[in-house]
């Protein structure tokens, strides 16, 4: 007579592909997932207990849940696999590469940190939906890309004075030169969703400049706070305003789409602040290095290893 236990069924996981797992976003946004069950987000508690309860579960209270699977690519090929990750996925070409997509049923690509993984998310959005009749499981597919897709639209005028751009404004957005493809990679996406809804959802999600964790793209700052740098670098004259996130927020964002929480499906991921470069990098001197800045130039600005111009 067969064991009763062995007759239950074992929880059933979501498998969720991550392009890039071995990066910043990727990671921490797959690490974070990777402690969520499946639909936690839909309990009606509010939203902070939600995200806190995500973050406090163990493997015992998970054992019995439904839980996301993550797998997906590497920018590296050669570091080793993050302990949360199942699997990472070796191909030759993008064929291979989609074959594996199809079988999970949340694609995730985020394009903020490496362009060259825009035409990959188009094709491969393109050719999930010429596949809808072929492919039996529902997919959902979310682009993570920057809010440079906004840079150069035109501020709204409000009754009460501030200058806010909300996701009804989506279809106004003018990109900065450097980010065209972005835009049409987000665009791309939303129109597919629209075909198909049964078979495929599409999400867009606009990040701020992520920071939190290891940091990224600020992690030249707090290097040079740390090592007691006599003047923290700020671009330009510093009053450029910087949209910013942290990263479990934006992974917690992740999470509320994944679980069908989300009723948008272009949605703008940053935090309430308002402020410029000088206010990041003078908020960042006067708390952990020497309280000083200093303006440099564009030009200056290329001479310095540690940042991206």
């Amino acid at each position: 007579m067969a064991n009763p236990e062995e007759t239950l069924d074992k929880p059933k996981s979501k498998k969720v592909f991550l392009n890039h797992i071995d990066c910043f976003q990727g990671k921490n946004i797959g690490k974070f997932l990777s402690g969520c069950v499946v639909g936690a987000t839909l309990d009606p508690a509010g939203a902070d207990d939600r995200a806190r309860a995500a973050s406090v579960l163990t493997d015992d209270m998970k054992s019995n849940k439904e839980i996301y699977e993550i797998v997906g690519t590497a920018k590296d090929r050669d570091k080793p696999k993050p302990d949360f990750a199942k699997e990472i996925v070796q191909y030759d070409n993008q064929m291979q590469l989609y074959e594996y997509l199809v079988e999970c049923d949340i694609i995730i690509y985020d394009i903020t940190d490496d362009a060259d993984q825009i035409p990959e998310a188009v094709w491969i959005i393109t050719e999930m939906y010429s596949d809808l009749d072929k492919i039996e499981k529902p997919k959902v597919f979310i682009l993570i890309s920057t809010c440079m897709t906004w840079s150069r639209t035109a501020v709204p005028e409000t009754e009460s004075g501030d200058d806010m751009f909300t996701e009804d404004d989506y279809r106004k957005r003018k990109p900065h030169p450097n980010f065209k493809e972005h835009i049409h990679a987000e665009k791309t996406v939303l129109r597919l969703g629209k075909m198909n809804k049964a078979k495929l959802s599409t999400f867009v999600i606009c990040s701020g400049l992520t920071y939190g964790a290891e940091e990224d793209r600020l992690h030249h700052l707090f290097k040079a706070a740390w090592h007691n740098a006599p003047y923290l670098q700020c671009f330009g004259d510093g009053q450029n305003f910087v949209p910013t996130i942290h990263i479990r927020d934006l992974a917690a964002i992740v999470q509320n789409v994944v679980d069908g929480w989300s009723k948008f499906h272009y949605i703008i991921a940053k935090d309430s602040s308002h402020n410029t470069l000088e206010d990041i990098v003078k908020a960042i001197s006067d708390n952990l290095g020497s309280k000083k800045i200093k303006y440099i130039s564009k030009e200056e600005a290329f001479f310095n290893s540690g940042v991206e111009v």
